[in-house]
Formats: C-alpha cells, structure tokens, sequence
C-alpha cells in the first residue's frame, strides 16, 4: 500500500501512522490501531518553471504532535512541506536553499525551526518553520543522511554517512 516505504511516524493521541512513500509526492496515513489505510496526503511542489516536471519526492518524516504538525522533507526537488495532523492538509512548502540531496528532516519544537540534512551538498540547513526563511547553513560532512533535534539538550544531531561521523550543533544551526 506505500511504494517504497521510507519513514513512518506515529501520533498516538490522534491514533494515526504518517507513512512516506519515497520518490512518490505523498505520505499515506494509517490507523495506528488497525492496518487500515485512511487517506493519503499529496503534497505538490513549489518548484516552479516552465514546463516543469519536477514533483515532491517524499522521504524522512519529523512530528511535532503537541504542534499538530507533520514535516515531510523531499529529495527532489529540495523542499520541506508542513502539514497539519488535526486536518492532514498541507500548509506550506518550503524550498531549501544551498542544498541538494535533501534527505533528512527534524524541528525544534520551541522555536518551530526546521532542520534539514542535505547528503548532496553536505550541510545542515535550518529554516524557519513560519516563514520558510534560511536561520543557518552549516557544513557537517560527507554524504549527511539524517538529523534528529533533541529538545531537551537543545541541540541537533547528524549522521554523516560518507564522513563517518555525527555532526552536534545547537539550536541555532552552529
């Protein structure tokens, strides 16, 4: 029922499963308590251009449940959507400047900042979660794969799967 199955969170006090179906500009949704599949959410792209046939190629998932917002972070074209859980509609798309590959995506539940890892060009990218606008662009190592925010440390961290490595910044991208 999702091709190419590449994240799934849950959010538990809603009871649903948010699925991503990698290189398909959708995320199915799920009873969490049943297999049933309750919709799925197409998410268009930003990416403009004439004759453009580029489309959102879903891939990591970050939920900020208190928030009722799903992040949904595209490989191709290099763009974040946000959707909202209580309704599962989209409410915007964000492209993310100086980065390719984008792969990996997370947010800072207190500042609504949006984190993204882009393996292409190697940096972490941080976005305002309102208005889409670049807070930081910070090199962190080869081939960066995913980022994961740690709200309670205040600090974000990312898998450098050509480095080797993990990359810590703190909230602000540094």
């Amino acid at each position: 029922t999702v091709p190419h199955a590449r994240d799934v969170v849950i959010d538990s006090s809603a009871n649903k499963a948010y699925v991503s179906a990698t290189f398909q500009p959708e995320v199915v949704v799920f009873n969490a308590a049943n297999p049933e599949k309750l919709k799925s959410i197409t998410i268009q792209t930003k990416a403009g251009g004439r004759g453009n046939t580029a489309k959102f190629s879903a891939a990591s998932l970050s939920l900020n449940a208190a928030a009722h917002r799903l992040f949904v972070v595209s490989n191709s074209p290099h763009e974040v959507a946000v959707i909202n859980t209580q309704t599962d509609e989209v409410l915007n798309v964000f492209a993310v400047p100086g980065a390719k590959g984008t792969i990996g995506v997370s947010h800072d539940p207190q500042t609504g900042n949006i984190f993204v890892a882009a393996q292409g060009t190697d940096n972490l990218i941080v976005l305002n979660g309102e208005t889409g606008a670049v807070v930081a662009d910070t090199p962190v190592g080869a081939g960066a794969l995913n980022v994961v925010f740690d709200a309670s440390t205040r600090q974000a961290y990312v898998s450098n799967r050509g480095a080797n490595s993990i990359t810590v910044t703190d909230a602000n991208g540094q």
